[in-house]
């Protein structure tokens, strides 16, 4: 939200080439916001936005889009990420969102507003993959895919990690129940793990087990987010708690779809929070091997997901009731804590 609500400038690529053609790099007050001799955002910080290709995008609500070494400096000119790109990030987001949506249209997502025909998912899932399939022969014409192919290139991203999300996200439309944990990790490890892979590529990291550490940590995210989202999810006839694990624990499918809280039902919920601890908890290794720039917003993400699950479990783990969620308050007075934190070991430190 800092960058949204204009905290920062943008700096152009080093050699100041120009922007593609239908590109708007930057919108604001004519009076104060010029490109330098050296491509940066000359001007106050206050009103500056990004736009995208079309000319229609915000950084934020749109097509985040970056070309060869963007970056954005904070208003002082110091760093928020040092050579990673917050538009990669960005477009990296959108992607998964949207893939998501695939599944969703009619639920009040944003690729429809009426439900789709059952062969329209399949077949925009087809057209995803087909554009993935061509990152490597060629520019890819539709803007979000132009941002993730020069994503891919500048931080050497296997494109199979995109062809992963998308076979994750499809797993929607075909599994509605998962056989065991086995099962379940895999597909978290799809629609969430893969994001955090990619992520780190762009973030830098110093020890190659920073991959391992950011795989578990989207999957406790994910978790997270299973576990508060049950009712919503039985509606739509998605039930991701494993079936072997309902059995051992003595409760059953028709309990969960009536929203029944019980003994069993909190014994099992207590056995799911206590196992997203443990990926949270392995997760957290993962801040010290970033490179310091980039520790802030994954350990934003992991404080945020962390509390809503103790949240869960002071609820007495009744997610039927109401929504857990975390006010926008607490949202932004546990992040601006956990950013401080995170980040000021990596300012310098003056000495006399």
């Amino acid at each position: 939200d800092g960058f949204q609500n204009g905290d920062c400038g943008i700096v152009l690529d080093e050699a100041s080439a120009p922007p593609p053609p239908g590109l708007n790099p930057v919108i604001g007050t004519e009076l104060d916001d010029s490109i330098g001799n050296n491509g940066e955002l000359a001007g106050t910080a206050g009103d500056d936005q990004i736009e995208g290709l079309g000319g229609d995008d915000d950084l934020f609500g749109g097509t985040g889009v970056t070309f060869g070494s963007d970056r954005f400096i904070g208003g002082d000119g110091s760093d928020y990420i040092n050579s990673a790109s917050v538009l990669d990030i960005g477009s990296i987001s959108q992607f998964a969102g949207e893939s998501g949506d695939l599944v969703d249209a009619g639920d009040g997502d944003d690729i429809a507003d009426e439900p789709l025909p059952a062969d329209e998912r399949p077949r925009r899932f087809g057209l995803v993959r087909e554009m993935l399939s061509s990152f490597d022969s060629g520019d890819a014409a539709d803007p979000l895919f132009a941002a993730l192919q020069d994503a891919s290139r500048t931080f050497e991203i296997p494109a199979s990690y995109y062809s992963e999300i998308v076979d994750g996200v499809e797993m929607d439309l075909t599994w509605t129940r998962f056989r065991d944990f086995d099962e379940l990790r895999a597909y978290c490890y799809k629609v969430a793990s893969v994001v955090g892979l990619i992520c780190v590529e762009i973030f830098g990291y110093k020890d190659a087990r920073a991959r391992e550490y950011a795989v578990d940590l989207g999957i406790a995210m994910q978790l997270t987010n299973i576990l508060r989202d049950i009712r919503e999810d039985a509606d739509r006839g998605r039930i991701y708690i494993p079936q072997d694990e309902l059995e051992r624990f003595g409760y059953s499918e028709a309990e969960l779809t009536d929203g029944v809280v019980n003994n069993a039902f909190r014994a099992l919920m207590e056995f799911q929070v206590a196992r997203a601890r443990r990926y949270f908890d392995n997760g957290a290794r993962l801040m010290p091997l970033l490179s310091p720039d980039s520790r802030a917003c994954p350990a934003v993400l992991r404080g945020l997901y962390r509390t809503l699950l103790d949240r869960i479990e002071a609820a007495g783990y009744d997610v039927f009731g109401r929504r857990i969620r975390l006010s926008s308050a607490e949202k932004f007075f546990l992040a601006a804590r956990i950013w401080v934190s995170n980040a000021v070991p990596a300012l310098p430190i003056l000495r006399r």
